[in-house]
């Protein structure tokens, strides 16, 4: 894959192989998770949810596998349980409920072969859910493309243009604004981060803009794994 190719925004499933080479485990459960989190307000189950939940701990060692699976099985329980109520499927909100809980139940396979499930199923009920607001079919993929290049570019920039962390950046400020809002999910205080990162010397437009873009960002952002050494 070319840069150019890279940046015109190709579907995820796509780009997947060549983003697998540059991720650790990590990475690709969060990678997974957060494609389940694009789809939150779908996820009707609370098994669902906690799954997700769940997957995250799991990335960064919180739990380990075996726990992992006492909330992967509920979910997938959960997802046979909504495909078998939702039939015949009448509704498109439906159709796109029962995709993103297959999505969240794939999350618990083999971690490559895992990540590529969940993008299908993810991309599956993006295309689904956009019909809801009476989208063209080209513009359905289209809009399924641009969101899932923002996912992936959430946790791995532009890997044709990595970034080195300048230690001089890393204040206490700067690295407290970050643990906080990894841990509380608050990535809505990037644009703060941004502007401690920039007192403290960082000129570095790629991660600033990052930062101060609407997002989506999730666990795994690039930028506040690049600051708090977890990349």
């Amino acid at each position: 894959m070319t840069e150019d190719e890279w940046l015109s925004c190709p579907d995820a499933v796509r780009s997947l192989p060549f983003v697998q080479p540059l991720a650790n485990e990590r990475q690709l459960r969060l990678l997974a998770a957060a494609f389940c989190r694009d789809m939150w307000p779908l996820l009707v189950d609370e098994r669902s949810r906690a799954a997700v939940e769940a997957l995250e701990a799991l990335a960064d060692g919180e739990i380990d596998f075996e726990k992992f699976v006492t909330y992967s099985e509920p979910a997938r329980l959960a997802s046979y349980q909504l495909t078998v109520q939702t039939r015949p499927v009448k509704w498109v909100q439906d159709e796109a409920r029962v995709s993103a809980s297959v999505a969240v139940a794939c999350s618990a396979w083999p971690h490559f072969f895992g990540v590529g499930t969940v993008i299908l199923h993810a991309s599956r009920t993006m295309k689904k859910w956009s019909r809801s607001f009476h989208l063209s079919r080209h513009n359905q993929v289209q809009a399924c493309r641009k969101r899932q290049h923002q996912l992936l570019a959430d946790l791995f920039g532009n890997p044709f243009h990595p970034v080195e962390v300048d230690s001089a950046w890393l204040t206490s400020t700067v690295v407290s604004l970050a643990d906080g809002l990894y841990r509380d999910r608050a990535f809505d205080r990037l644009p703060i981060l941004a502007d401690a990162l920039q007192d403290a010397g960082c000129d570095n437009e790629s991660v600033l803009t990052h930062c101060r873009s609407d997002g989506p960002h999730f666990r795994g952002c690039w930028v506040v794994d690049l600051v708090t050494g977890r990349r």
